[in-house]
C-alpha cells in the first residue's frame, strides 16, 4: 500500500510539472489575459421571417480583445439591428454603455468602444501573432461563469472558403478541441499572441479568423485605406483534363484553371473572356486543380489572392493564355456585399462547385452554437 501511494505521487510530481496537466493553463501569466480579454453584451431586435409582425430582442454574450486605445475588437456576428452594446471586463461586476465604432461583415470584424474613462483603467492591448505557425501549442480562452477558461486545440488545416453569407472568400484557420459552445469570437492564443478568433463550431472542429488577416484589415483601416472586401466574380473550373489544355493550345507544362463564365457589366467591358486559361495571379502560379502555394499557408485556392492584402476596388494582375499566347490583364476586385448570397442562384452555386472543386478547400454551412451561460 505505501509503496503505491510513493509510486503514484511520483508520478503526479513528473507529469504534474508539465504545462499541459490538470488545467489547461497557457504559458502566459492568466493575469495578462485577465486585462486582455473582455466581455461584449449585444441586445438586437430578431425578426420573425414567418410572421414578419412580430420580433423579439435576442442579447448575445460575445469576447472582445483590447487592441489599442479605446479600441475592441470583436466578430461582426450579432451586430446587425442592434439597440444596445455593453461591455464588462473581468468577467463578472458592473457592465459600462458602449458603442460600435466601425463593423465590416463580409470580413466579419468589428471594433467597439466606450466613452467612460473607468472601463479602460487597468487593460492592456493584446498582441495579434504574425504569422501563425502550425506547430505551436494553442488554446482557447474565455470567461465562463466569471472565471477565464483555458482549452486546449490542435491544428487541423488552413483552409478557404466563405465564412458567411457574403461574396468574400478568405482563409481561415481550423483548429480542433473539446470545448464546447464557442464560435463567439473567443481568442485562440498561442504563447502571449493571438493567432484567430473562434466564429463558428461545428462538433470538435472550430473556425478561425486567423491574425494575420485580422491585422491586414486592422492596419488598412487605421491608414484610411480599407474599402472593403473583394472577390473574383468569374466562374472556373480545374483543367486536371490534359485534353482540355491541348484543346485551347496551351503551350507548355500543364498548368491553370479555365474560365467557363464572365458576367456581364454595365460600365466596363470584362477582361476575361470564356476557354482564358488563368495561369497566375498577382505573380502566384496557379496549378490544374485551382491552387497556388501561400508563402504563410501552404496551398490555398486562388480565391484567397482577391483578400490577400487587397481590398474592394484593387488591381489584380492575372496572366491568362487566350488565342495561342500569354497575355497580361489587369482585373478590377468588385465589393462583396455582405447580403449577394442570401437568395439562392442556380448560376451561384454551380459557381461555388467549380470555386472549390479542390482536395484543399471547401464550402460548408454551419450552425454557430449557443454560448454558454
Amino acid at each position: 500500500m505505501n509503496v503505491r501511494f510513493i509510486h503514484c505521487f511520483a508520478v503526479l510530481l513528473l507529469f504534474g510539472s508539465g504545462p499541459g496537466f490538470g488545467s489547461e493553463a497557457a504559458k502566459k501569466a492568466p493575469g495578462d489575459w485577465e486585462r486582455e480579454l473582455v466581455s461584449v453584451e449585444v441586445h438586437r431586435k430578431q425578426y420573425d421571417y414567418f410572421q414578419p409582425w412580430t420580433k423579439h430582442v435576442q442579447t448575445v454574450v460575445k469576447a472582445g480583445l483590447l487592441i489599442g486605445p479605446r479600441e475592441i475588437l470583436t466578430t461582426a456576428d450579432g451586430l446587425d439591428n442592434r439597440t444596445l452594446v455593453r461591455l464588462q471586463k473581468g468577467g463578472r461586476g458592473p457592465w459600462w454603455s458602449a458603442g460600435v465604432k466601425w463593423a465590416d461583415y463580409p470580413a466579419n470584424l468589428a471594433v467597439v468602444t466606450s466613452t467612460d474613462e473607468k472601463f479602460w483603467a487597468g487593460l492592456k492591448p493584446a498582441t495579434l501573432a504574425e504569422p501563425v505557425k502550425k506547430e505551436e501549442e494553442i488554446q482557447i480562452i474565455r470567461w465562463r461563469a466569471g472565471n477565464l477558461e483555458v482549452r486546449k486545440a490542435e491544428f487541423s488545416r488552413f483552409t478557404v472558403s466563405h465564412p458567411n453569407m457574403s461574396d468574400a472568400v478568405h482563409v481561415q484557420l481550423e483548429l480542433s478541441s473539446e470545448i464546447d459552445g464557442v464560435g463567439w469570437s473567443e481568442p485562440a492564443i498561442a504563447g502571449s499572441k493571438v493567432v484567430g478568433l473562434v466564429f463558428s463550431q461545428c462538433g470538435n472542429q472550430l473556425q478561425v479568423l486567423p491574425s494575420p488577416f485580422i491585422r491586414s484589415i486592422l492596419d488598412a483601416q487605421k491608414k484610411g485605406h480599407y474599402k472593403g472586401l473583394g472577390y473574383f466574380d468569374f466562374t472556373w473550373q480545374p483543367a486536371e483534363n490534359p485534353e482540355t489544355l491541348d484543346y485551347l493550345k496551351l503551350e507548355g507544362e500543364k498548368r491553370g484553371v479555365v474560365v467557363i463564365d464572365v458576367p456581364d457589366k454595365r460600365d466596363t467591358a470584362p477582361v476575361l473572356r470564356p476557354r482564358d486559361i488563368l495561369l497566375q495571379v498577382d505573380g502566384f502560379d496557379v496549378d490544374t486543380q485551382g491552387d497556388y502555394v501561400d508563402a504563410g499557408y501552404g496551398h490555398l485556392v486562388l480565391e484567397n489572392l482577391s483578400t490577400r492584402n487587397k481590398w474592394a476596388g484593387d488591381p489584380a494582375r492575372l496572366k491568362i493564355w487566350r488565342d495561342g499566347r500569354a497575355q497580361d490583364v489587369v482585373y478590377r476586385l468588385p465589393k462583396a456585399e455582405d447580403a449577394a448570397r442570401l437568395v439562392p442562384d442556380g448560376g451561384r452555386i454551380g459557381n461555388d462547385a467549380l470555386h472549390f472543386d479542390s482536395p484543399t478547400s471547401e464550402v460548408r454551412i454551419q450552425r454557430r452554437s449557443v454560448p454558454p451561460s
